[in-house]
């Protein structure tokens, strides 16, 4: 039904897009967690094993 009013409201149809962008950009908690840790004022690197 979006898809058909879409068709006939520009405003529909952009809402549309942001709302399948947000949802292709989506973040979950925990993601890059595993990575190293950079500290550039001290100048060190804190490395993670797996």
């Amino acid at each position: 039904m979006e898809q058909f009013d879409a068709a006939f409201s520009s405003g529909k149809r952009l809402e549309m897009e942001q709302r399948q962008s947000v949802l292709m950009h989506r973040e979950n908690p925990g993601d890059g967690d595993e990575g190293p840790e950079i500290d550039l004022a001290a100048g060190k690197a804190k490395l993670r094993k797996l």
